[in-house]
């Protein structure tokens, strides 16, 4: 798959889609409360923190975890998702707390090169690669990250 985007610190060969399905409240009532274990304060720097600063296997497997949700990208849409995520456009900052109910991992020659977390609700979204160089994307491209995994 061929694409305009020659970026060579993010090319991508095979993503990897994690969904949750979980209510605002949930994620509040699990996330913010007081006196929090290793796991709920795991579970919170997944759903609404940018986090990882750096990608590792430990995250993969927490991931697998908190996410019951997890498909294969068919390989007709990559070419979509690499125009979306070659893009180096700033967007505008929402106010409201993201809940990345949404995760791509991005793998070449099954290596793990990126993470894409996503709020659809605020279109936010918080995209690490390998090297933990963070990538924007312009919020038109929300529209078609949604219709791509949805």
């Amino acid at each position: 798959i061929m694409s305009s985007c020659h970026s060579k610190h993010f090319e991508f060969d095979n993503v990897e889609h994690y969904h949750i399905d979980i209510s605002d409240e949930k994620v509040y009532e699990r996330a913010f409360k007081s006196d929090k274990s290793y796991e709920e304060t795991l579970f919170e720097s997944i759903l609404v923190e940018n986090y990882p600063a750096v990608i590792d296997k430990n995250f993969i497997m927490k991931l697998e975890e908190i996410y019951p949700i997890k498909q294969k990208i068919d390989n007709s849409k990559l070419f979509e998702l690499k125009e979306i995520y070659c893009n180096k456009i700033n967007f505008g900052k929402s106010k409201c707390i993201p809940i990345y109910r949404d995760v791509l991992v991005f793998k070449q020659k099954d290596s793990i090169v990126g993470v894409s977390k996503i709020c659809f609700g605020c279109e936010m979204q918080y995209t690490i690669n390998k090297s933990g160089e963070q990538k924007e994307f312009d919020n038109n491209d929300f529209k078609k990250l949604k219709k791509i995994l949805k």
